[in-house]
């Protein structure tokens, strides 16, 4: 198995996952582009927007 950067060997050990704040993209690990005013999810693998802001496209925005 050929890990790449970024990433771990999974529980089974038969396949990989990306590390928190990447992405995998095919054969590779990807750094998530977290916008200002946002920060990383609770499991890393996606992002959420800061108290007081919401997404909008792809973009967090204050909350009116």
């Amino acid at each position: 198995i050929v890990v790449p950067e970024n990433a771990y060997l999974d529980d089974s050990g038969s396949g990989w996952k990306c590390a928190r704040g990447f992405t995998s993209g095919g054969d590779r690990c990807t750094a998530l582009a977290v916008p200002q005013n946002g920060h990383l999810d609770f499991a890393g693998n996606s992002w959420t927007c800061d108290r007081g802001y919401r997404e909008r496209a792809g973009a967090c925005v204050e909350a009116r």
